[in-house]
């Protein structure tokens, strides 16, 4: 048991440091364009740095002033710019008269910026904070980011009405005001997004091998078979991702009679993007100790054949907290991404 948990550590621990190189390219500071991959990351870390993968197999680690842009092939788009007087990378999402960048900080805060011609960047601040008022304590909510837009954009006063309706800064709600703007003035615009889907699935079909770790049993080891629903949010991370099913599996007590075991888990878990062929995974019981890892390998775009390990513990007390081993299983899987 403490060899697979040994295991569980090093494959997580492989995961994290897992890089994800995609095609893409580089601007230089002379504004030379250079292809080759770049490591996909999280927003917290594009902002801070680019590592970036030459036609020849040279990986060099950029940071915003070293390079002017980098840019995924028709995707994300991130450009250097000054913020607090410090060198960032912001994510382009809008070009147009006025243009929109966003970046999100190491106290994982969304920020989201304006920069409108011979206009300096300007931050669209927002704060949610609890304040006491006449002595009440209630939920304040700043709306500085609205007389910011408003102020931008008044060559355009039907859209203040939009702008008006946006409680907090999002990735929708300004790229949205900012295309009727531009539709209210007669400009053109162009959006640098990753048309990532909002909710992405993986159904999967599985059978193998249950050993019981039951002494009232005839017989420990059992067929097992079920089903299984992994689901991501790509626009959040489409690394972590959720999953229930059902499996279904039966033995016989000393009296030789049949019993039957139904388990539907609910776990959390990593699994290496899609761009990978050979995708390791793991994952853990949200509501009880139950572990898995696998890998699958890609047969075509959307269907993958692999194998999974499962231990599954009686909870210590707490939920999360393996107590006795149940059961453990080694399944076969057959898996179909629907996106």
């Amino acid at each position: 048991m403490r060899y697979l948990l040994l295991l569980f550590i090093v494959l997580s621990v492989n995961c994290l440091a897992q890089n994800d190189f995609r095609p893409g390219y580089i601007i230089t500071l002379n504004q030379d364009t250079v292809y080759g991959k770049i490591d996909y990351r999280g927003d917290v870390l594009m902002a801070q740095q680019c590592k970036f993968k030459s036609k020849k197999g040279e990986v060099t680690l950029f940071y915003p002033k070293d390079i002017s842009a980098f840019r995924f092939k028709n995707g994300r788009y991130f450009v250097s710019k000054s913020v607090e007087g410090k060198p960032k990378f912001l994510e382009f999402l809008i070009e147009s008269e006025i243009n929109l960048f966003y970046f999100k900080d190491p106290r994982d805060i969304s920020r989201f910026f304006l920069e409108k011609k011979d206009v300096p960047l300007v931050e669209l601040p927002y704060k949610q904070e609890i304040r006491e008022i006449d002595g009440k304590r209630v939920l304040y909510k700043s709306t500085k980011h609205k007389g910011i837009l408003r102020l931008s954009m008044m060559d355009a006063y039907d859209v203040h009405q939009n702008i008006a309706e946006i409680i907090k800064p999002k990735h929708d709600n300004l790229i949205e005001v900012i295309e009727l703007y531009n539709n209210e003035i007669g400009t053109s615009h162009k959006k640098y997004e990753e048309k990532a889907p909002r909710i992405k699935f993986e159904f999967q079909a599985v059978a193998g091998v249950i050993n019981f770790n039951d002494n009232n049993l005839l017989n420990k080891n059992s067929f097992v078979g079920g089903t299984l629903i992994n689901f991501w949010l790509p626009r959040t991370n489409e690394k972590i991702f959720f999953s229930t099913g059902v499996f279904y599996s039966q033995s016989k007590n000393m009296e030789n009679e049949s019993v039957q075991y139904i388990d539907v888990p609910f776990q959390i878990g990593y699994k290496f993007p899609s761009t990978y062929k050979v995708r390791p995974s793991l994952s853990i019981g949200i509501l009880s100790p139950t572990y898995s890892a696998g890998v699958s390998v890609k047969i075509s775009s959307r269907f993958s054949v692999g194998a999974q390990s499962w231990i599954d513990n009686y909870a210590n007390k707490l939920p999360w907290i393996p107590g006795k081993l149940k059961s453990y299983s080694l399944l076969a899987s057959i898996t179909y991404e629907l996106y």
